[in-house]
């Protein structure tokens, strides 16, 4: 039931901060779009299809969630401390997916998923056993971006 709970609030935590974000820098939400889906030769975009989603999905939420926060907390830092400092690093992190030189793309790329990082961080740190089926949620969101890259792929 806590799943179903997260992953329901995760929708519009995840796609309202997209959409604002995007309308206040670009003055048009759907301009971000062209911006991160960018054209790959097909090859390549097969790969992403097949090794994103593995390799983001079942890695970031183990990494920051269930090894950095823990050992934060087991060292004596304060419970928001210990979930902000990896939640904010799994959000920034995405500036680099793709890397466009472009103060307002790195600032939307930046903050857009900063809610979402608290969201399931505070999630996990609730309920430390829904990890393996935020990873699969994750990649399974990770193959649904993964596959946008087809429809632009040569």
């Amino acid at each position: 039931m806590a799943l179903l709970l997260i992953v329901a609030l995760t929708g519009p935590v995840s796609y309202l901060p997209n959409i604002w974000l995007g309308q206040a820098l670009f003055g048009n939400a759907e301009a971000t779009l062209e911006l991160i889906v960018r054209p790959l030769p097909m090859w390549a975009a097969y790969a992403a299809v097949v090794l994103f989603p593995i390799g983001q999905g079942l890695t970031e939420l183990p990494t920051y969630f269930g090894y950095v926060m823990p050992r934060f907390q087991s060292q004596g830092m304060p419970r928001w401390a210990a979930l902000s400092l990896p939640a904010l690093m799994l959000a920034f992190q995405h500036i680099a997916i793709p890397l466009l030189f472009d103060w307002r793309f790195i600032a939307w790329r930046a903050f857009m998923f900063v809610p979402f990082a608290f969201l399931v961080g505070a999630a996990l740190m609730w309920r430390p056993r829904l990890m393996p089926y935020l990873a699969v949620v994750h990649v399974l969101l990770d193959m649904s971006f993964a596959l946008m890259l087809l429809g632009v792929a040569f």
